[in-house]
């Protein structure tokens, strides 16, 4: 290739594996009872709450984190921190996976993985964060802020330390409020009447426990994360595998890759189509071959390998995505033929029998 190949750092097939299921309702479930537990304390000074000022980067090609220090707080801010991070799950009925293809709704949280994500340079930062003191022009230069939440080994019968930390970004610089959370006092943070004052947001765009980070913003999340670099190495990650595979031969990944160009809804279906991985089945691509040959399904080519000829066409390159992603579908009674927009959600059929509703 022409410099653009890059190695995998991570083993795809392990972390994109359809196989690989998460109990989504076990991972919301350690969340909301870690909040409860807090909740139910009477005395929050058995906690150990920091608090970290960020200045996120947010631009492509950069590091996640330009700066992030740690700044004091007093023991009524810490409530007050405590609170506004449950109230923000609170609000929250449910929880979905974190697909390529998601968009928010003002209902659910979207679970993602952090091995999936550059969430380590976050952790790093964090571990080597120190102590600052801010005055007005200081913090004022920050996007965000984090809340780390630590119930110590054997508060609540805890057999080990519990953590979560709770990140907010708010694009612009932090501005001064006049009505207010919280107000600068010694260079840390304090409840106490001063004069310069900044706000505490009544959200919370994720947050980190254990394994998994549970998005509550995904837009602002994936700005954050700088999602579209992420896409770009999934790309050749995804083309790599598919060679690999024999879906496509190697001198067509340059054009495969040229094609979609900058294409942020290509690259989008791209990913969500590894993430599935429908393409590891070992039937698939005698599937595929029958479906577009016999049936006349699809518009693939394919040479005398049966790899899949790669054209510098975007419609043609967006039919190899949504043949692959296993999502051009056929209706039981029209048989129609359409195309999956989104996430394709997979439901056990229902049979009307006698009157009833069976699965």
């Amino acid at each position: 290739m022409t410099g653009q190949h890059v190695e995998k750092k991570e083993n795809i097939h392990v972390l994109h594996s359809v196989l690989e299921q998460i109990d989504l309702e076990a991972e919301h479930g350690k969340l909301k009872n870690f909040l409860e537990c807090i909740k139910s304390l009477n005395d929050y000074s058995k906690i150990s709450v920091k608090m970290y000022v960020i200045r996120f980067n947010a631009r492509k090609n950069t590091s996640l984190i330009n700066t992030l220090s740690r700044m004091e707080t007093d023991r009524t801010l810490n409530k007050i921190l405590i609170n506004k991070v449950i109230s923000a799950v609170e609000q929250k009925e449910s929880i979905v996976p974190f697909l390529d293809l998601n968009i928010d709704n003002n209902e659910s949280i979207f679970y993602e993985r952090k091995a999936l994500t550059d969430y380590s340079s976050i952790e790093e930062a964090i571990v080597n964060s120190k102590v600052v003191k801010f005055d007005e022009e200081t913090l004022s230069s920050n996007n965000g802020y984090a809340i780390e939440i630590i119930l110590p080994k054997g508060v609540k019968g805890n057999a080990e330390e519990i953590k979560i930390t709770a990140f907010t970004y708010f694009a612009k610089a932090w501005k001064l409020k006049e009505t207010s959370k919280f107000f600068l006092k010694d260079g840390g943070a304090t409840t106490e009447n001063k004069e310069s004052n900044f706000c505490i947001f009544d959200y919370v765009t994720f947050i980190c426990m254990d394994d998994g980070l549970f998005v509550l913003n995904n837009n602002v999340f994936q700005t954050i994360m700088n999602y579209t670099e992420r896409l770009e190495k999934r790309k050749l990650e995804t083309l790599d595998e598919l060679n690999n595979l024999g879906f496509i031969h190697k001198d067509g990944i340059d054009i495969f890759v040229e094609a979609i160009g900058n294409d942020k809804s290509l690259l989008k279906n791209l990913a969500a189509t590894q993430r599935s991985g429908h393409y590891r089945n070992p039937i698939f691509k005698s599937k595929l071959l029958a479906i577009v040959r016999d049936k006349k399904l699809g518009n693939l080519r394919f040479d005398n390998d049966n790899n899949i000829i790669v054209d510098n066409d975007k419609r043609y390159i967006k039919e190899i995505i949504i043949l692959l992603g296993d999502k051009r579908v056929k209706t039981l009674i029209l048989e129609n033929v359409a195309d999956v927009e989104g996430n394709l959600h997979l439901q056990t059929a229902m049979t009307l029998t006698a009157g009833s509703l069976v699965a």
